[in-house]
């Protein structure tokens, strides 16, 4: 997989690479990305079964529309 070098900006390359993936590989990177910034929160012990649960539904729901 091609990755795009992180220099904070959404340009024509980036676009490019986010148009051409799929759909699923998409919503998966978005959902593993939420699930790691929940994970870095302070409050994740109390909260974070609630959050990641939320994440899984968003995730499959978001997979269904996708189809």
């Amino acid at each position: 997989m091609i990755m795009a070098t992180q220099d904070g900006k959404i340009g024509p390359k980036t676009l490019s690479m986010v148009f051409n993936m799929e759909p699923a590989t998409l919503l998966d990177k978005y959902a593993e990305a939420r699930e790691a910034y929940y994970r870095s929160l302070k409050t994740f012990e109390i909260y974070g079964r609630g959050w990641l649960r939320r994440n899984d539904e968003v995730l499959a729901k978001a997979k269904l529309l996708a189809q």
